[in-house]
């Protein structure tokens, strides 16, 4: 490519994707180290969760700013604060020359210095709280009263069914239903905490979870040889990090660093992994359901049960991987299974659930080619965590498209800034759409937007690009469900939200925009061809 074609979505989509072919062939390089140790697929190099640690995606942005390339505005705008960072980098060493820093590049020194002063904080919170993580269960493993109460407790119930959950500071003891919403119809069902949400200190909720009578934590079983067996893995876990620097590159090195400030959310993680045996052990459980979504975490639960269920006691366990939301194959690509991960249980024992038919039949196209032995399952029905919001026929006749065009934001202000950048500075929509596309147009925010944040967002990005937007009108998703806005509106926009695919099917104009060059909007493929879909 020469230096004066302009670098959009496509081609950072295609340079991404080589990366992540060559890292998949780093993974497979370590597969006997995997073997003695499997606790090591929680390190950078089996990362591929993109809103974590994954470095492909720094990658990407660097090689293409050390060979000096140009980016498209909207792409350019895509990026996340750490993408345009490494593009920034990379130019201070286009040519292989040591840095050259300009006077147009010191804004960049100074982003880097915060994100610097960031880490930093970060890591000292991660390290602190990794010490008071260790030192909450010393000091509860010789509390015996209180430990031996508490555990009693647990393990004299019977248990059939255990559920992998994340606890939200702000649910507590209603976190299990956010995933599960027929939990609480069954007294043999206990939930383990894989992932704390909203907690800045991990060793907050583990107290915090003491006092639930269903949810039980590493904290409830974890003893002497567990915790010390954890902590060298812990710290193998760096080991390896690091050793695999070896293979150079800006994307491994921030994962490197950004990885201590996961020190304790990693500690947590080994700590599961060990935990998953006695589990298994001690409860017996008939069945087991995961959250899947390829987290830290999570997979490490998941990793530590599959290992252990191999044995004649656990022989008719069943191990369910749920995908409690709409899956979509072109989408976020870390929830597609690699060849690597099925052979190596990060998706436990490979039987995935899904809520719908379609998501089920995306996942069978995505992993068609992998000869690995996969089982699809239905959910029983009161496990369907999403009630339906589509309007009846009666009511569908009645509701007028009143409305010449509606957004549909997604939950960060990220997407929406994105979303609105390309819509109105695209000639395929001025030349293909309207002439006039300032009037008449709404925005239906998702429910963790602030509106006055909304605001100033867009305003902001008519100031900065020239850019005419219009003032919306707001919806009011109080008095207003999202199928009535649908029905409402001549042409729906969409972004990263899978009610891209209610509107498709309720015959609509809709205008998918892309958001990151890693993924595409998550509509499903027989419906890209359609004649009311545009993709930008």
């Amino acid at each position: 490519m020469g230096s004066s074609q302009k670098i959009g979505f496509d081609k950072a989509n295609s340079l991404f994707k080589y990366l992540v072919k060559y890292r998949e062939k780093l993974q497979r390089s370590k597969e006997k180290q995997i073997s003695q140790s499997p606790f090591l697929l929680l390190s950078n190099l089996f990362e591929r969760n993109i809103f974590s640690n994954e470095s492909c995606s720094i990658d990407t942005l660097f090689i293409f700013g050390k060979l000096n390339k140009q980016l498209e505005d909207d792409f350019y705008i895509s990026l996340t604060a750490d993408q345009k960072l490494a593009f920034s980098i990379g130019k201070t060493f286009r040519g292989g020359s040591a840095l050259k820093f300009s006077v147009l590049e010191m804004k960049n020194v100074f982003l880097l210095t915060i994100r610097i002063f960031k880490t930093i904080i970060s890591f000292s919170i991660s390290i602190l709280d990794s010490i008071l993580i260790i030192a909450l269960c010393f000091s509860y493993i010789c509390f015996f009263k209180i430990r031996k109460n508490r555990k009693s407790s647990l393990i004299n119930r019977e248990i059939d069914e255990l559920y992998s959950i994340h606890y939200w500071y702000t649910k507590k003891s209603k976190s299990p239903i956010h995933y599960y919403p027929d939990f609480n119809l069954s007294q043999t069902r206990l939930a383990y905490v894989s992932t704390f949400f909203q907690y800045r200190f991990i060793c907050r909720g583990l107290i915090d979870a003491l006092s639930e009578k269903n949810i039980i934590t590493a904290l409830d079983f974890v003893d002497i040889p567990m915790l010390i067996k954890s902590i060298k893995a812990w710290i193998d876990l760096y080991l390896f990090d690091f050793a695999m620097l070896k293979t150079v590159s800006l994307g491994r090195i921030v994962s490197n660093i950004d990885s201590f400030k996961l020190l304790n959310a990693r500690l947590y993680s080994v700590l599961s992994y060990y935990l998953s045996e006695y589990i298994l052990r001690t409860f017996h459980p008939k069945s087991i359901y995961l959250w899947g979504e390829n987290q830290l975490t999570t997979k490490a639960f998941s990793i530590g049960l599959a290992r252990n269920s191999m044995s004649p006691e656990t022989a008719n366990l069943k191990l369910y991987t749920f995908f409690g939301y709409p899956y979509n194959r072109n989408h976020f690509p870390h929830l597609t299974p690699s060849l690597f991960e099925l052979k190596h249980h990060v998706w436990a024992s490979n039987n995935f659930m899904f809520l719908d038919k379609y998501s089920e039949d995306e996942m069978r196209i995505a992993l068609d080619r992998y000869h690995s032995t996969i089982n699809y399952v239905s959910p029983r029905n009161t496990l369907n965590r999403y009630i339906s919001s589509s309007l009846d026929p009666k009511e569908e006749k009645a509701v007028c498209a009143d409305r010449r065009i509606t957004f549909f934001s997604d939950s960060t202000i990220h997407d929406l800034t994105i979303m609105l950048f390309r819509f109105y500075s695209s000639p395929l929509i001025q030349d293909n759409y309207f002439k006039d596309i300032n009037t008449g147009f709404f925005l239906r925010l998702h429910p963790s937007l602030n509106l006055s944040s909304v605001k100033k967002n867009v305003k902001s990005i008519s100031e900065k690009w020239g850019l005419v937007i219009p003032r919306f009108q707001f919806v009011d998703n109080m008095n207003e469900n999202v199928a009535t806005s649908i029905q409402r509106s001549r042409i729906c926009v969409f972004a990263n939200s899978s009610i891209v695919n209610q509107a498709i099917n309720q015959g609509k104009d809709v205008i998918a925009v892309k958001t990151s060059f890693m993924y595409d909007p998550p509509i499903l493929k027989d419906k890209t061809r359609n004649r009311s879909v545009t993709i930008i």
